[in-house]
């Protein structure tokens, strides 16, 4: 089996396939390097074709959790806040998410557990420098 990782996205997010896939939520919660850089990230798995499996990084601002209208209105955001919502509803930038391919799995064997696949998986994202949950937590419902 051979795991690509690109912890940006950038190189793998081109590989997408057209077609849409049926991604299963596998883990999330918040990931932090240090004050400034932080979220929440949900990871997805889906199968891509008979022996190919990608990983998907779904992640959305955590400073916007818990904004009112009325704190926008009463000019009580903080920087990132303000930050995260420039140009945007604070609707729209609750909703924004940030989506990308961070791992494709190919000539995975037929018999491989899923469990098995994930932690795989995992093991070399972190390996490549991909963000790590730091804090596990509810999912939030997407598409």
């Amino acid at each position: 089996m051979d795991i690509l990782c690109d912890a940006s996205g950038r190189t793998l997010e081109t590989l997408r396939p057209m077609q849409p896939l049926d991604w299963q939520t596998v883990a999330c919660g918040s990931w932090r390097e240090d004050t400034s850089h932080n979220g929440h990230v949900e990871y997805r798995i889906a199968q891509s074709a008979v022996d190919q499996w990608m990983l998907e990084s779904v992640e959305r601002n955590a400073d916007l959790d818990g904004v009112t209208e009325e704190d926008v209105e009463a000019g009580k955001l903080n920087d990132d806040q303000i930050q995260a919502i420039w140009g945007m509803t604070l609707e729209e930038a609750q909703a924004q998410e940030y989506r990308r391919i961070v791992a494709i799995c190919n000539e995975v064997p037929a018999h491989i557990a899923t469990d098995d696949l994930i932690r795989q998986v995992f093991d070399q994202l972190a390996k490549s420098g991909g963000k790590l949950i730091t804090e596990p937590g509810d999912c939030w419902p997407s598409e």
